[in-house]
Parts: structure tokens; sequence; C-alpha cells
């Protein structure tokens, strides 16, 4: 711990001395020793050391600047924070197959140096072209790889995948892709062609929570015509 801290203290003023140098070597004593030569006049001392003093000042703030600057990009960079995105790409949008249902997705990331446990994710509301849907408690929708309706660990630079709607594959229904069955919910109630659906959710976790809205399209029938978004809160 001393060596350390010593080490520390000896790459500080290593780095207040070569600021010191480069910011007093010459540069402004020099022009003082021209001009008193040129005008034959005695150079005060006293204005040196003021000038010596000075630069020593800048070069200590200069070199705490320097280290707090670095300290605090790096606390930035380590900060948690889920980062919500949608992308018209075969995981957010996946095309119907034999073996799987189609599904729109979006893509929860995860900034930070740790995991984050228990991540839940909740419509608040749902609109359809503006005017609000009964919804009477919030309901889950399913992370991809979570078991029921919460993820369990998501880890830092790791993408998940969490559904939003999907498409029965039987009867052709777009559904909200819920965590649990909800049988007292009209879980096909953004399948009306021709409407525009926004769909509130709030993310929660050992986190602050994050919120977005999915905004569906109005529905022409045509899945892989249909281009979704989502929008942020400001």
């Amino acid at each position: 711990m001393l060596s350390a801290f010593l080490s520390e203290i000896w790459a500080f003023l290593r780095s207040v001395t070569l600021r010191w140098v480069n910011l007093g070597g010459g540069s402004v004593i020099g022009f003082i020793f021209l001009w008193c030569a040129a005008y034959k006049r005695e150079i005060p001392a006293t204005i040196c050391w003021w000038i010596l003093g000075l630069c020593l000042a800048t070069a200590v703030f200069q070199a705490w600047r320097d280290q707090y600057t670095k300290v605090a990009k790096l606390e930035e960079r380590i900060k948690h924070r889920l980062a919500v995105s949608y992308t018209d790409d075969e995981q957010c949008k996946l095309i119907p197959t034999d073996k799987t249902e189609a599904h729109f997705r979006v893509r929860p990331y995860l900034h930070g140096a740790t995991p984050i446990n228990h991540l839940k994710a909740e419509i608040k509301a749902i609109r359809k072209d503006g005017k609000a849907l009964g919804l009477r408690e919030p309901i889950c929708l399913k992370f991809h790889r979570g078991q029921g309706i919460e993820l369990a660990t998501m880890s830092p630079s790791t993408p998940e995948l969490l559904d939003v709607l999907g498409i029965e594959h039987t009867t052709g229904t777009l559904m909200l892709a819920l965590g649990w069955n909800y049988t007292a919910f009209d879980v096909d109630c953004c399948n009306d062609p021709g409407h525009t659906y926004e769909i509130d959710v709030s993310i929660s976790s050992s986190i602050v929570p994050t919120d977005f809205t999915f905004i569906l399209p109005a529905l022409t029938g045509d899945f892989g015509a249909t281009n979704p978004d989502i929008k942020l809160p400001c």
C-alpha cells in the first residue's frame, strides 16, 4: 500500500514538473531577458519569481485536472446504464419458420462493469391511434432467454432480446408476447389492421428503471413490410 501511494505521488510530482518546465521553459522569462537586454535595463528578479510561481500553480492545476478527467471518464464508462434499441434485422424482426413463430423484439444492452439482477419488463399503457386502451394492472413481457416473467441476470456488453409482439402460427393473430398467462387480458388487442399502436414499457431491475415506447405502425397484414420503432424518454 505504501509503495503504491509513494508511486502515485511520484507520478503526480513528475507530471507537475514536466508541465512546469514546459510552461516556464524560457518562453516568457526568455522574452523578458531579451526585452531588458534590448533596452539595457536590469532584469527584475521579482518578476521572474512571480512568473515561475504562476507557471507552477498552472502546472499543478493541469496535472490535477488531467487525473480528474481520467477518473470521471472511467466512472462514466463503468456506470450502469440500460439502453434499449430496435433495428430492422433478423433478431428484432424474427421471420416465421416451420419451428419458430414470428416476433417483434427490442434489444436491451447493459453498459457498465458488473451484471444486474431481477429484470422485469412491464407494460404500463397501450394506446391505439393515441387513445388509451383499458389496462387494469401492469402486465409483463417475456425476455427471450428468461423463464417466466423475470430475467434473473444480465451481463454487461451482452445484448438480450425482449419479445414484445408475436404472431401465433396457427391463426396468424398478432399477440402481445406476455411472460405469463393473463386470462383476464386481451392479448391480441394490437391486432386491428390499419391502426397505429404505442406500447409503454418499463424495465425494472437492481438499477434504476428504463422506460421506452414501442411503436407499431398501421398493420397491413404483411409481417415483412411492418417496420416498428421505439421512442425513448427525453
